[in-house]
């Protein structure tokens, strides 16, 4: 059996990344549908919108998860391991952020 890995994770870098995760995710320039940091090669922060926000809004829902990456993430994951990329992205904490799709006229 493997360790678990919440132990490996340094406490700090940890809240860092919700912090991080949260502010971009709730940026008023641009509202991300979700946004990922990678903490360690098998282990991501990701918060996601639950739903766009309007001018109305008073309150935001957001989903935050911490654990490991799902499918499309952890091929994301190996091809910037391949390209060398990710130790950086975990060391400077790079933000992965995925904006809300724009429906387009005339579509339903």
């Amino acid at each position: 059996m493997k360790p678990s890995i919440y132990k490996q994770i340094d406490q700090a870098d940890l809240i860092e990344a919700i912090n991080r995760v949260t502010m971009q995710c709730f940026s008023d320039t641009v509202p991300y549908k979700s946004v990922v940091v990678f903490v360690a090669p098998d282990f991501i922060v990701r918060a996601t919108r639950l739903r766009k926000s309007s001018a109305r809004d008073r309150t935001a829902d957001m989903r935050l998860t911490a654990g490991r990456p799902n499918y499309a993430e952890r091929a994301m994951a190996v091809k910037y391991q391949r390209e060398g990329m990710l130790a950086t992205m975990i060391a400077n904490k790079v933000t992965i952020s995925k904006p809300f799709p724009i429906k387009k006229k005339g579509s339903k």
